[in-house]
């Protein structure tokens, strides 16, 4: 009884004081047969006490068989609000399911993004590491060249030092020899005078002759002395500007070298610069391109919520409408059924349609019989009764009141 009171509240308060009125009723018959004068019984009195009793009885019967149709409908109503109830929860399942599903792509994207850019991070690192390592070998190659070259000048430097030694060791060993081929012929020209006094005049022509022809062979040593170094001179000094030459050369070619390395060096940095400029750049892009993905997905989510909640609203409203218009078409047939006045004669069991049509107030524009039960008092007898419970109570919801503007209601007699 409680549950009844809870969902269908007017339904209880209406029963509750027909009860009371019935009630009242018959305590009002008992306590007027109670102070009537004591008279025979009549069999009219008798007949009116068992008309009355019946009538309480029929519409005791009418109130249980209402409460019977309101309970029974607010279990039908209960079912259908479990049913939408799981309904909306499995779909607030399988929605939830999608997202995680959803999420999970998403963490996978991320994660395949990552072990990408920390592949592309160490492809780069791998290529610096081997320019960095190239350069090492070139450096290391430019500085034993840089050393072979020094070596060979320093060899070069030691030989020609040996060679002007042994020139000058070679010039005193021969102007030595000189000293003491004069100091021979010295004593020899000495001795020759002691032994040959008498021989001087042929000695002194000798003695000229033999120091004309010593003067000039020593003019031709001197001279062939000097040739000779001047001989060796020009080639030292053609070797030293020979020397100075390649070296300039080498310095040239070196520096040229270096220039071409410092070149070839800086359009490499420069290359690197630019292939790390670029990659930054398709990083960047991807970055962004990530990004711009993350927040469609995120936008779709938020849509495909909205558009779930709005269509989860949809199905409730369009549940409750459904709910407040069997409450509303149930509420008329009561109201109805209370304006009824049954016709005399009628029998059991009729069964008719009528469509309403109802003005903004609830007020009854048209009643028309699309089914009729075959019993045309009964059908005017409900079209009577329909216009006797005007105005109707129309709800709230604008949607449901338009709704409501035109409907069917189908009426039943007593069984």
């Amino acid at each position: 009884m409680w549950s009844v009171l809870r969902r269908n509240p007017l339904a209880f308060l209406l029963a509750v004081l027909l009860h009371a009125a019935l009630l009242g009723l018959f305590i009002f018959q008992l306590v007027k047969e109670k102070t009537r004068p004591s008279l025979p019984p009549s069999p009219p009195i008798v007949e009116a006490v068992a008309l009355d009793k019946n009538l309480i009885e029929e519409e005791t019967r009418k109130l249980r068989e209402a409460e019977e149709a309101a309970r029974k409908a607010e279990d039908e109503r209960q079912q259908r609000l479990e049913q939408a109830a799981e309904e909306a929860e499995k779909a607030r399942r399988d929605e939830e399911q999608r997202l995680d599903e959803l999420r999970q792509q998403q963490a996978e994207e991320r994660e395949r993004l990552a072990q990408l850019a920390m592949e592309q991070q160490r492809k780069l690192h791998e290529t610096q590491l081997q320019r960095e390592a190239e350069e090492r070998r070139r450096e290391e190659a430019e500085t034993l060249r840089l050393e072979e070259e020094r070596k060979r000048a320093d060899a070069e430097k030691d030989r020609l030092a040996a060679e002007e030694k042994a020139r000058q060791a070679a010039e005193q060993a021969r102007l030595k020899e000189l000293e003491i081929q004069k100091a021979e012929q010295k004593a020899r020209e000495l001795a020759e005078a002691k032994r040959a006094a008498e021989e001087q005049t042929r000695r002194e022509v000798a003695a000229r002759k033999a120091a004309e022809e010593q003067a000039l062979k020593e003019a031709k040593a001197r001279e062939k002395a000097a040739e000779e170094q001047a001989r060796r001179e020009a080639e030292a000094k053609k070797v030293a500007e020979e020397k100075a030459r390649k070296e300039a050369q080498a310095k040239k070619d070196a520096e040229e070298k270096a220039r071409k390395a410092a070149e070839a060096k800086k359009a490499a940095e420069e290359k690197a610069r630019k292939e790390a400029e670029a990659e930054k750049r398709r990083e960047e892009q991807a970055r962004k391109k990530a990004e711009e993905e993350r927040k469609r997905q995120v936008e779709a989510e938020r849509q495909a919520r909205e558009e779930a909640l709005r269509q989860q609203m949809e199905r409730e409203a369009e549940l409750r409408r459904a709910t407040e218009l069997e409450e509303f078409v149930g509420y008329v047939r009561q109201k109805v059924r209370r304006s009824w006045l049954r016709p005399i004669g009628l029998p059991n069991g009729l069964v008719c349609r009528v469509r309403l049509r109802l003005l903004p107030d609830g007020s009854v524009l048209s009643a028309e019989v699309t089914q009729s039960s075959g019993n045309g008092a009964f059908d005017r007898s409900v079209e009577t009764a329909i216009r006797k419970a005007a105005p109707l109570d129309l709800p709230k919801d604008p949607v449901l009141r338009d709704q409501l503007r035109s409907f069917s209601l189908e009426f039943q007699g007593e069984e």
